[in-house]
């Protein structure tokens, strides 16, 4: 279906009176353009032309937008969003009404006759490329900064949010009196509620992750726009005159050809000479980001939660109990560690904050080398969970069962001979005498928690790239005739915990999951689940190495299995649990 042209949507603008079909629109005047006052003010962009209105007498100015190509999704598209919008009654959007066949024109190209158009209330302002280039030019640092603190805001709202903008770039974001943003341009948008339509835009190439595609249209197309507005903004506010270094044209400070060849572009590697603790972190989440081909930022929501100043902490706090409220949930105490004791015993437990994160062989980040079994690299989210602090003990495992099958004395070394049927008695009885329900982890649990979870910082071993600082495995630990204190497991929680303080999730001990054996993820569950066959397979899943195992074997990535009846001197188990609801 062919659209009429800017010339002849111009045509009808100048005169709403008779090309309007609703009769409450008909009253509205186009402002006069400020080049030519007998044409109404517009803007073009690549899918539509906004026109400027005004209501004589109220003085409310819109902004009415006609639609230059045919969407078959549009009309559902913009529904879905519209009822979106008006029940958020957020300050970083705006309401708007879609008209289906409101604006009638005569059409050359198309055929005569009425097409769609949205209204909504004009945003006043300057678009944030204008305001950053103005400001920057003008070394203004201190509106640089103010700018910084209040998108570090408008992105906290993305990314607790089960939507996403879909466009965000440098004309699509208003900035008004005291640095306040408002999204506009609202066509790209990503709703649950429309997972099964293709995206409506593919976004600005300057703000897009390279590896962003027609068919990424999920909750996390905001992420890596939002990482490139945060470095851009917190560079300049502290060097405004990178400015300089680009023209000004359709970006902020970053252009796309900057992701192709990070370390040869002039702008990155000024922006790497600042010496700021917060620049140099977001510096590596992008670096990270574009060498995972995914356009999930892993580590984003984090360092935002981080970055928010304190006085907005309680405000986030404050927003995040209305939205439960306005749902019916009833609000629940923030959930923290816990440490059970059984017989005198004590271990801890870890909460881990649920999210998404890309399972399985990254070679940008796990190594040069990786298993067919570890493929394919697929997303998977997960919801929060409980974690061991350590593997499960001997001092741990004899409080609970009364004896120690350990090959390797020691109360606070892993406990090992232990199959997987035995950690299923174990935690059973463990069941029984706290109240409370344990389990052995799905692998994708298991995973998620070894990589860091939201804290993830990529790393090929769980909480570094250099093994020794993490593992014990068979240079460290093991050396074939000689029966020492280095032989063998060693006392956990010895080496270096991963971003979520989590010991030995590398090496020591293999550790039990609950999934069966399956030699691909071709097919594996996307929700965290484990996964089990009916009837189960003949071999279970071990994760995580051993003493006696090389370094690629302790790749977070690796996968091993076993039958679930064998007791071997390097497979031990660490505990999982789910919050109490």
């Amino acid at each position: 279906m062919i659209y009429p042209s800017i010339t002849e949507y111009i045509r009808s603008f100048r005169h709403p009176e008779d090309y309007f079909e609703d009769s409450k629109l008909q009253s509205l005047r186009p402002l006069p353009s400020p080049h030519n006052p007998s044409d109404p003010h517009f803007m073009t962009g690549r899918f539509g032309l906004i026109v400027r209105l005004e209501n004589p007498e109220s003085k409310q100015i819109y902004a009415a937008k006609a639609f230059l190509n045919y969407n078959a999704q549009r009309e559902k598209r913009l529904a879905e969003i519209a009822k979106l919008l008006k029940e958020l009654q957020s300050p970083y959007f705006i309401d708007f009404e879609y008209y289906a066949d409101e604006l009638w024109v005569s059409s050359e190209l198309a055929d005569d006759g009425e097409f769609p158009m949205l209204l909504m209330p004009w945003v006043q302002g300057e678009t944030i490329g204008e305001y950053v280039y103005t400001k920057a030019k003008a070394r203004d640092k201190q509106a640089l900064s103010d700018l910084y603190d209040a998108f570090v805001e408008l992105s906290d709202f993305l990314l607790s949010s089960d939507f996403a903008h879909g466009d965000l770039k440098h004309d699509n974001i208003i900035v008004g009196a005291g640095s306040q943003l408002t999204l506009i341009d609202y066509d790209g948008m990503y709703l649950p509620s429309l997972a099964d339509a293709p995206s409506g835009e593919l976004g600005g190439a300057a703000f897009q992750h390279p590896a962003r595609k027609n068919h990424a249209y999920n909750g996390d197309i905001d992420d890596f726009p939002i990482l490139v507005f945060l470095l851009s903004l917190k560079a300049l506010s502290h060097s405004p005159e990178l400015i300089d270094l680009v023209p000004k044209d359709d970006h902020l400070l970053l252009q796309s050809e900057d992701y192709k060849n990070v370390m040869d572009s002039p702008v990155i590697q000024a922006i790497w000479r600042i010496d700021n603790p917060q620049l140099q972190e977001l510096f590596g989440l992008m670096i990270s980001s574009l060498g995972q081909k995914h356009i999930k930022v892993i580590g984003l929501p984090v360092f935002v939660g981080r970055a928010l100043q304190p006085s907005k902490q309680e405000f986030v706090a404050l927003r995040q109990e209305n939205r439960l409220l306005k749902a019916g949930i009833a609000l629940q105490p923030t959930p923290t560690d816990f440490i059970e004791t059984v017989n005198g015993v004590s271990f801890k437990m870890i909460y881990v904050e649920g999210g998404s994160f890309m399972m399985g062989y990254d070679p940008d980040r796990d190594g040069e080398y990786g298993n067919n079994d570890e493929k394919p690299l697929h997303q998977v989210t997960l919801e929060p969970f409980y974690v061991a602090e350590t593997q499960v003990t001997q001092a741990l495992w004899e409080a609970v069962m009364g004896e120690n099958p350990s090959y390797f004395n020691g109360a606070k070394r892993p406990v090992e001979q232990v199959s997987w049927d035995d950690c299923q008695a174990f935690i059973q009885k463990l069941e029984e005498l706290t109240g409370r329900k344990f389990r052995l982890p799905s692998e994708a649990q298991w995973e998620y928690a070894a990589r860091g979870g939201l804290k993830s910082k990529g790393y090929q071993y769980a909480g570094s790239d250099d093994i020794d600082e993490v593992a014990w495995y068979n240079v460290n630990a093991y050396d074939v005739g000689k029966e020492s204190a280095d032989y063998g497991t060693h006392p956990v929680g010895q080496k270096q915990a991963n971003e979520l303080g989590i010991y030995d999730m590398s090496g020591n001990v293999w550790e039990w999951c609950e999934d069966d054996w399956h030699d691909s993820y071709e097919d594996a569950p996307t929700d965290g689940s484990a996964w089990v066959d009916n009837p189960r397979a003949k071999y279970r899943l071990l994760r995580g190495g051993s003493w006696i195992y090389n370094p690629d074997y302790c790749r977070v990535a690796y996968r091993f299995h076993y039958y679930p009846d064998s007791r071997i001197n390097y497979f031990g188990c660490r505990l999982f649990a789910l919050p109490v609801v």
